[in-house]
């Protein structure tokens, strides 16, 4: 049961550092980025060839990080920022950046599936219930919650967490202030997409590289979003362990419906809380003075019997 218990929690944390770029991206940029497990695959691709560098596991995990940060900056600048309010678009467009992930890694990496054992310094295996456990896995638990930590006070607690928040708030407001919100929005989704290569390398002893590994991130990181909230860096947390948790209990017990007890949890929180634990509503962006003097429950009133005008198409 321990045992069980920790390879949730494992790979619940490597589900965290993955799945956190993309809810930040959709979070703050509203950008549907489908792209993000194939980020993952190419971190983890990355690693596997960096890992013969001078340094090793540090160069296979910085260097991944880098590469594929850069590369999701590029994205972001070069396609997705022209189609912010179309996210049809945003889907065609990074379903087919998938696409060439995928035939890429082919060509170069070849099909065969990679694997690589983990570094030296946690290589080794601890007594747990008379059994011999990795710490590596262990590692895991507490890389996950290092970048949880990291990650949370980053954005909750530094001046560049203040401006992201600012913009995601009122983005006509903070470009008013001098705040540029297109430089911020280019930096987050930067950030995540070197989060999810961060994620692969680190993740190669555990899960490897191999063609396919792109969707199977992808649909972990949607469910994490769905079950947290958009955005939402304590709740992608909770829903990472849960998931992570769900699946290891099941995979051990009930192995010919863990998918379905995962759906199956995420359809019931969605009856209950459409936004996720500790998602919010996107309403309509309403520029009001924010010194409402009800700690902004009036503004929030406002904007939502606004977006409900809109749609039913009545006027305000």
């Amino acid at each position: 049961m321990l045992r069980i218990a920790l390879d949730g929690l494992s790979f619940g944390s490597l589900l965290f550092i993955a799945a956190i770029g993309m809810s930040l991206s959709f979070g703050v940029l509203r950008l549907v980025n489908l792209a993000h497990g194939g980020l993952f695959m190419l971190g983890a691709y990355l690693a596997s060839s960096l890992l013969s560098w001078p340094g090793g596991w540090v160069t296979a995990i910085f260097g991944s990080a880098v590469a594929v940060g850069l590369l999701g900056l590029a994205i972001e600048r070069g396609l997705l920022r022209y189609f912010r309010t179309n996210h049809l678009a945003q889907v065609l467009i990074t379903l087919g950046i998938v696409f060439i992930l995928h035939w890429l890694t082919l060509a170069v990496w070849g099909g065969a599936p990679l694997l690589s054992a983990p570094p030296e310094i946690v290589s080794s295996g601890v007594s747990i219930s008379g059994q011999q456990y990795p710490v590596y896995r262990l590692a895991l638990i507490g890389f996950g919650l290092v970048m949880f930590v990291a990650i949370w006070l980053v954005f909750s607690r530094t001046r560049y967490g203040a401006m992201v928040r600012a913009t995601v708030d009122d983005e006509q407001m903070a470009r008013g202030i001098g705040l540029r919100s297109e430089l911020i929005g280019a930096t987050v989704f930067a950030v995540g997409a070197a989060l999810a290569g961060m994620a692969g390398a680190i993740g190669l002893p555990y899960l490897g590289a191999y063609p396919g590994l792109d969707g199977e991130v992808l649909l972990f990181s949607l469910i994490i979003i769905i079950i947290g909230g958009a955005g939402s860096i304590l709740g992608s947390f909770i829903a990472a362990i849960t998931v992570g948790l769900i699946n290891a209990f099941t995979a051990a017990y009930l192995p010919f419906v863990s998918s379905f007890v995962l759906f199956a949890v995420m359809i019931v929180l969605l009856i209950f809380r459409p936004y996720g634990l500790l998602g919010r509503e996107i309403v309509a962006s309403v520029h009001l003075p924010q010194s409402d003097g009800l700690g902004g429950k009036a503004i929030d009133a406002v904007a939502k019997r606004v977006a409900a005008l809109r749609t039913s198409g009545g006027q305000p």
